[in-house]
């Protein structure tokens, strides 16, 4: 081996150790002191023969009978969902021939029901986790998220009362070689339309991201987020101000103040208007077509003050 490869080499194992969450003893002081306040309210483990309909719905499903639905890139479907040895497995792969057309196929699942029974799971406050291992896919991410009940009904700009989309954590950045191994968080408030703010925290390193099972949660209180992977804080967010994608103080509150419900899921990227994959996180034909990607979930559980 080349001397220069040599040098690349140390410096790059020494950056992992360095950087990367499961690498030595991590700080998981504030985490496990956190949970001591807490007791567990919800949860799934995935032990059964298939997902458990008192606790979950297919994602997005507009009407009862129809089997799947266009969702950004591709299609979210039913078939794409199933329990297995104690997880749940949603997978994505390239259908030539495909219920709904040519194209990606994938699934969500989340804790609101499409039939009379309407919510079947949500919570103002707590801890939220989950455990997981998440496939190596280029333009695509798997993410557990949670969403207001009424999806900003009534918004109010520069405030959390009705509530914010909460990335508890995505893992877009198969793609980019700097950025592989990494996930992210954040936080989308005011609703879809013009008056929508985010927050986010990029660069999250995770040691054998797409090899190993690991945890990402989020402690929601009525002032701060406090974000977890692995037991380690990466990042908080207060009431008074955060720090946008554009590195800018704002002075705004974008705690949620709603009721949210869970969703788990794997989105296939957008193509722009010119009809080019959008690069935030690569392009999904350079996956293998005849191969099917698993987002591997072990267990959600939820958390309250005691």
């Amino acid at each position: 081996m080349k001397k220069t490869a040599v040098i690349l080499t140390l410096a790059a194992l020494i950056f992992g150790c360095l950087s990367f969450t499961g690498c030595g003893k991590a700080d998981t002081g504030e985490y496990e002191e956190m949970l001591k306040g807490m007791e567990l309210v919800w949860y799934d483990e995935f032990e059964g023969a298939d997902f458990d309909r008192s606790k979950w719905d297919y994602g997005y499903i507009p009407e009862e009978g129809y089997t799947g639905v266009p969702r950004k890139g591709g299609f979210w479907i039913n078939d794409a969902v199933r329990v297995e040895g104690g997880n749940m497995i949603i997978t994505t792969d390239y259908r030539k021939d495909g219920e709904l057309g040519e194209g990606w196929y994938s699934g969500a699942v989340e804790t609101v029901s499409k039939s009379d029974s309407g919510v079947l799971f949500s919570a103002t406050y707590g801890y939220f986790e989950v455990r997981c291992k998440v496939p190596r896919t280029y333009g695509a991410w798997s993410a557990f998220w949670m969403m207001p009940v009424g999806n900003f009904r009534d918004d109010v700009p520069g405030t959390g009362t009705d509530g914010a989309e909460i990335d508890v954590f995505e893992s877009p950045f198969y793609y980019d070689l700097f950025q592989r191994n990494t996930v992210n968080h954040a936080v989308h408030y005011d609703g879809y339309g013009e008056n929508l703010k985010s927050a986010g925290k990029t660069g999250i390193k995770v040691r054998n991201l797409y090899d190993e099972f690991h945890t990402y949660g989020v402690e929601w209180t009525e002032s701060y987020y406090k974000f977890y992977v692995d037991g380690v804080l990466t990042w908080t967010v207060s009431d008074k101000e955060y720090e946008n994608k554009k590195g800018e103080t704002v002075k705004e509150n974008c705690i949620s103040q709603a009721a949210e419900y869970l969703i788990l899921s794997n989105e296939v990227v957008q193509p722009d208007v010119e009809g080019e994959t959008a690069g935030w996180c690569g392009d999904p034909m350079k996956n293998d077509l005849n191969k099917k990607y698993e987002f591997v979930i072990d267990y959600v559980r939820v958390y309250a003050q005691k």
